[in-house]
Order: structure tokens, then sequence, then C-alpha cells
């Protein structure tokens, strides 16, 4: 993980010193995160946000305001293509009607160094996000997910009709296995279980525990999917 953030830097860096402004000529980027500031899995961020202003100190200064209290997680690529933003910290599923291709990096089998070859992956993803108007420098988030019930699962069919809180990552897979996918926004999960409005929902192993979702959900299917995270730091390309 370490070697991976190393080699986010380097190629931010890298792009500062062949696009960024002049020499004393400092420019402020306003940057939102589909996630609160304070989730822990944004720790990262953090440390990633202050590296690369130290790094790039009188060249770019990278401002992260919030994340879903400043603009909502699904109106934030179309916040960056408007240049309302500058960088975001969201999944491509969020932003698929822009961009559908993008979300195939959860199903990619390639690791960090693999995808980067060049000819690669990545440099598809790169090419692709520039068709509307983003740079991807990186991604982060590298747990697998699982799904997560109220009730035991022992068989394929006992999945049919469960209400499912989804976020447009899982859509598709729920639909085939006959799952009812309901859109919830991650601050309202905790309520919607609570309500009974869903059944259970997908997400890795850090969170849900910290956050009370097993109250209501006592039981997860140990089948991993989507072992290859789907969240872009992206900029504006201009």
């Amino acid at each position: 993980m370490k070697r991976i953030f190393i080699i986010w830097l380097i190629t931010f860096v890298g792009i500062v010193f062949l696009w960024g402004p002049a020499r004393g000529a400092e420019r402020q980027l306003k940057a939102v995160s589909f996630l609160p500031k304070n989730h822990q899995l944004c720790a990262m961020i953090h440390v990633w946000v202050k590296r690369v202003n130290e790094a790039c100190k009188g060249t770019i200064r990278i401002n992260w305001v919030g994340g879903p209290e400043v603009i909502p997680p699904f109106e934030q690529a179309t916040a960056l293509q408007k240049n309302v933003v500058q960088v975001a910290f969201i999944p491509a599923a969020y932003y698929r009607l822009l961009l559908p291709e993008a979300d195939a990096i959860s199903l990619s089998k390639y690791d960090f160094a693999e995808a980067r070859k060049p000819g690669g992956l990545w440099d598809f993803m790169v090419e692709r996000h520039k068709t509307i108007g983003m740079m991807p420098v990186g991604t982060w988030l590298y747990d697998p997910f699982y799904l997560y019930v109220n009730r035991p699962i022992k068989h394929l069919k006992d999945l049919k009709g469960l209400k499912m809180r989804t976020a447009a990552k899982y859509d598709k897979m729920m639909k085939k296995l006959d799952i009812i996918p309901v859109t919830v926004q991650f601050s309202e999960t905790y309520t919607a279980l609570q309500r009974g409005l869903v059944d259970g929902f997908g997400w890795t192993t850090l969170g849900p525990r910290q956050w009370g979702w097993l109250d209501y959900c006592k039981y997860v299917i140990d089948i991993a999917f989507y072992t290859r995270q789907n969240t872009f730091m992206i900029f504006n390309l201009e």
C-alpha cells in the first residue's frame, strides 16, 4: 500500500510540473469527496492531500472542502466537469451516466503495477476520462465487497426478493440475483436498515460494525466480489 501511495504522489507531482502555472503563482484547487472527511475510509486522502501540498508548495494547493454535505455524491462528477471543484474522490459508479466504461475497473484482475504498464488498463482509463474533461491520477480503497443481510441465506434462491441498499455500483449484479436494489445514500443507510426499508447492503469489511449497520444485519455472505475498487482520484482536465 505504501508503494502504491508513493506512485500516486510521484505521478501527481509529475503532472503538476508539466501542466502547472508559472513559479510563484500558486493555484488553489477545491476538492470534494463522496464520503465525509471524518469517515475512516478517507484516512489516506488526508495523508495524500498533505503530502501533495508539501511537495507542490508554491505551485498548487489542494483545499479539500468536504464531502456529501458540500455537494451530493451523485452530483460531484458534474461539478467537476463544470469546474465548480477541481478535484474529486469518487467511485466511477457515481458517474456511470457520463462514462459507463470507467466502472469496469471493478472487474479488473490486474494489480496496480500491472494496470500501470504502458498501453494497459490505466492508459485506457486515462484516455476515456479525457473525453469527459477529467484526468484520473490514482485510485484508493482496496478492500473487497460482501453482502450483509438480516436473515440466513442457505441457497441462491433465498436472495430472491430481498431489498438491498445500493448506490449504483451493485445494481446489475443484484438484479441478476433477483435482488431488489434500493438506492440509499451512505448517510441514510442506518435509518433505512432501522426502518426495514432494506434487508441488507453491500460493503467492504471496513465500517459497518462502527456505524451500527450490523445491529440489523447479523449475517454476511462470505463470497467476496468487486475485489478491485472503483474509487478514483480525479481532476478537472483544465
